[in-house]
């Protein structure tokens, strides 16, 4: 996300200070993400991305285990050639740091990772390492956290010298269940069809990627534990009893990995400290929302930056007017896709037809109705693709 926002503001004249390794890239091992395809747009008019490596969504098919009821949402609704696409979070970021050097002066690239910062009256004494362990210091007027709130996002005392001393809060909710994530092939292929299967377990994502599905499977977490170490065949026996043979025979699953479920929500960093992206929010996977949101994040910041040169980006005023102008997009997605998660979470039936239990067949109902009225799914697939504060 730092990357994005550091390209966003030199486009528009505004000098940055980048402290990121960006040359080894992420160590996030096989993490696919969707991308909406104004997210796509937006990356790609930062950096070339090439196409080989996002795959196009052109359906998005909805529908629960054993239990009736689906939704379809085909791109060509909107007009478009797809609703978004599916690129690994390494390819992505590697292709927007190609090049990072060549927006300088306005953006100042400083190899290494931060590890602690002072906020003072009109600035921020930013303390950050380099990749040859070299410790130094830069001043700047505005901190951005973008680093995922995986090292320095964290609880800090950001007070200046001399002010009340605060402490940013953080609202975490658990929902007791972790992601396997890996590619695996089908026998009948993607088709550029997305699927959301949900089942009394979690929902499965399987994301065109390649030849290959990109699969995201929400379990409850000892269970995400024991199967990710299975044995292939015990793997595939269980993704098929839990999804179902709508695409045949699974095949040749790569390596897997477990990701916790949680979602939080966090309070602003603090006096000139500013988070964005999974800094500042983490959600369910659900609805793959979460760097959909952070790119608006970062994009709102950058026209916010831009519509005042003149203005201190880290006064109280302008952190204060960006959080409000990003509340209502950040309240309306991560409580959509917290309560998506746990609606069709409760009351999975174990049978379809007069098997499936009473919360399954309504839902199956609203499915169906979703699916036979185009403004209602135009209207939920463009909120996807554009945000809470999208006009209709």
């Amino acid at each position: 996300m730092g990357l994005v926002l550091a390209r966003l503001l030199a486009r528009r004249g505004i000098r940055a200070c980048l402290i990121a390794p960006i040359e080894s890239g992420p160590n996030t091992g096989f993490r696919p993400i969707a991308l909406s395809e104004p997210s796509f747009a937006l990356c790609e008019s930062l950096a070339p991305i090439d196409a080989a490596t996002a795959t196009p969504i052109k359906t998005v098919h909805v529908s629960q285990r054993n239990a009736p009821g689906r939704t379809l949402m085909h791109a060509t609704e909107h007009g478009l050639t797809a609703l978004g696409r599916v690129i690994e979070l390494a390819d992505l970021s590697r292709q927007l740091a190609a090049g990072i050097d060549t927006c300088a002066p306005q953006v100042q690239h400083l190899s290494g990772v931060v590890t602690d910062w002072h906020a003072e009256a009109s600035s921020v004494r930013v303390s950050w390492e380099g990749v040859d362990g070299t410790a130094s210091e830069v001043t700047v007027r505005l901190l951005v956290l973008a680093d995922g709130g995986k090292s320095v996002a964290r609880e800090h005392d950001t007070a200046p010298v001399g002010a009340r001393r605060t402490t940013p809060s953080t609202a975490v909710r658990d929902f007791g269940q972790a992601a396997i994530v890996c590619a695996i092939r089908s026998e009948r292929g993607h088709r550029g069809v997305a699927w959301e299967r949900f089942t009394a377990d979690g929902p499965i994502a399987l994301l065109p990627h390649g030849e290959q599905h990109a699969l995201v499977w929400t379990l409850p977490a000892g269970k995400a534990a024991s199967l990710v170490g299975t044995d292939d065949a015990r793997f595939i026996a269980a993704l098929t009893e839990a999804f179902g043979t709508d695409l045949g025979r699974f095949e040749s699953p790569g390596e897997r990995q477990t990701q916790p479920i949680t979602s939080r929500r966090s309070s602003a960093g603090g006096h000139r400290v500013l988070r964005i992206g999974n800094a500042a929010q983490t959600l369910h996977p659900v609805a793959g929302q979460g760097l959909n949101l952070g790119l608006r994040d970062a994009l709102v910041l950058a026209l916010q930056a831009a519509s005042d040169p003149l203005a201190d980006p880290g006064s109280a005023r302008f952190i204060a007017h960006y959080e409000r102008s990003r509340q209502f997009d950040r309240r309306v997605t991560l409580g959509l896709t917290d309560a998506l998660a746990l609606v069709f979470r409760f009351g999975t039936g174990t049978g379809a037809g007069p098997g499936a239990t009473l919360p399954a067949r309504v839902r199956g109902i609203a499915l169906e109705l979703l699916d036979r009225c185009p403004p209602a799914r135009r209207f939920l697939a463009r909120r996807m693709m554009l945000g809470a504060r999208a006009i209709p």
